[in-house]
């Protein structure tokens, strides 16, 4: 099976359908910090806003090809992203703590692969019949991510 480097689970700056491989190495950094804390924000008696804070991130990642594990850690097989994210620390209902977070994220690194015989990021164009120059990939990858934290 292949692995999605880009999306929620990878680097948030790269399309979940845009880079593929068989091995995938990941490493990220994020600073957080605090803008507001012990907040007590009153959204209609459903939520309550606890804190604001935001998040600055990078990431690196060196994918494999689809056919095997040769050029894994080569020289054209590494993406990288920078970002910066702001982070909502709520409670639904009085009791349920809740994260929501938006990631703006951007690609530094953009490549043509050939997977499976197709080429990406060429082959989203031609499944939704577009021309070629009539698609681009967008400059900056946004993530609105909600997460329990227990």
């Amino acid at each position: 099976s292949l692995i999605r480097v880009g999306g929620l689970d990878g680097l948030g700056g790269y399309g979940g359908n845009e880079i593929f491989g068989r091995g995938m190495a990941l490493a990220q950094l994020e600073y957080r910090h605090v803008y507001a804390n012990n907040l007590n924000v009153n959204l209609l008696h459903i939520g309550w806003l606890r804190g604001l804070g935001g998040a600055l991130f990078t990431g690196v990642a060196s994918v494999s090809g689809c056919d095997g594990y040769d050029g894994w850690f080569g020289r054209e097989s590494y993406y990288a992203q920078a970002g910066y994210a702001v982070t909502a620390f709520m409670q639904l209902l009085g009791v349920t703590p809740q994260l929501i977070r938006l990631d703006v994220a951007v690609p530094l690194v953009r490549r043509r692969t050939t997977c499976l015989g197709h080429v990406h990021p060429d082959y989203l164009a031609e499944t939704q019949g577009l021309q070629p120059g009539e698609y681009t990939l967008p400059p900056v990858g946004l993530n609105l991510i909600f997460l329990q934290p227990f």
